[in-house]
């Protein structure tokens, strides 16, 4: 008995090890999912572009998120960054980050394998459901990072209404609503260029009841993220204030911000409809071309001026 109890119990040690191996604690296992918190707020960061090669943004906005983290300002919620690198290759691929007052924490590494790029709908859908996944909440919301495009009215092959680019490759907002059609954030926030004007907003307008973004064109260190993640994360989130501050911190140049109650949009899109139904013509070119202009680009490569983002308003005047 005894020498039976010698050999078969160095072999149920043997069983348990490799049981434990083959558990998914490997390194290619998906992380665990957390506890549930009260709100995670996922920025998307789309630095593949001049942003991060150049001007080395995306690098100066996670240290400011950390400070922004720093003593308990989370309120028991997440910041998450989807961190698409610049030069982005096998070398430095796409990461989820979780924003830590101890310090940002990978969460999951991606792959640009198959065509599917930080910008295309299917990682959007992906990185929404690790999001869900990794640190499921009561409440989210969305913070777009990258450039965005008005509504471009002179030719050439800037696509209007579309947010990135990741390399050269962009998203127009019609994609991006549809690839995150039956989400449903607390709230929007575009730290990018032109995505106040009406016609991005209203397209994703059944997503989120509150949009903070800005008409006009912004600078290179976009929002200050120190200031605005205590705001995102109060029991409720103050978007004004979050505006206020990043408006303030271009020290009063042309930049504007504005914060949108998105259950008013198809009020106006009625409205408007009803109005346009009495025209018997519509402004020509050379009358838009003379209503205020919110954003001017130069785009040297294209060696012409796209003139942008006309003012609903004054348009509705004409």
């Amino acid at each position: 008995m005894h020498k039976f109890l010698y050999y078969i119990l160095p072999l149920l040690l043997m069983l348990a090890g490799a049981t434990s191996c083959s558990s998914d604690d490997g390194p290619d296992a998906p992380p665990e999912p957390s506890v549930s918190v009260s709100r995670t707020v996922l920025v998307y960061m789309i630095a593949n572009n001049n942003l991060g090669s150049s001007y080395h943004s995306d690098e100066r906005d996670i240290q400011e998120m950390l400070k922004g983290v720093e003593g308990g300002k989370l309120n028991n919620g997440r910041l998450l960054v989807y961190h698409n690198r610049p030069n982005n290759n096998s070398a430095y691929p796409p990461q989820l980050l979780d924003i830590t007052e101890h310090g940002p924490k990978e969460l999951k590494t991606y792959t640009d394998a198959g065509g599917i790029c930080s910008v295309s709908p299917e990682r959007f859908r992906e990185v929404i459901a690790d999001m869900k996944r990794l640190a499921p909440a009561d409440d989210y919301a969305l913070v777009l990072w990258g450039h965005g495009n008005g509504w471009i009215i002179s030719p050439g092959d800037i696509k209007s209404r579309s947010f990135g680019p990741d390399d050269s490759t962009w998203i127009s907002v019609p994609a991006m609503a549809q690839a995150l059609e039956g989400e449903r954030f607390q709230f929007i926030y575009f730290d990018c260029c032109l995505m106040g004007n009406i016609e991005p907003i209203y397209e994703i307008r059944h997503l989120t009841d509150y949009i903070v973004a800005s008409p006009t064109q912004l600078g290179i260190d976009g929002m200050p993220y120190d200031m605005n993640v205590p705001m995102f994360f109060k029991e409720l989130p103050d978007l004004v204030q979050a505006a206020k501050n990043t408006f303030d911190s271009y020290h009063g140049s042309m930049n504007q911000m504005c914060v949108i109650d998105t259950r008013h949009l198809d009020d106006l899109a009625a409205a408007s409809r009803e109005i346009f139904s009495t025209l018997s013509r519509y402004p020509s070119a050379n009358e838009i071309n003379t209503l205020q202009k919110l954003g001017k680009y130069t785009y040297s490569r294209l060696r012409y001026d796209a003139t942008i983002a006309h003012d609903m308003d004054q348009y509705m005047e004409l």
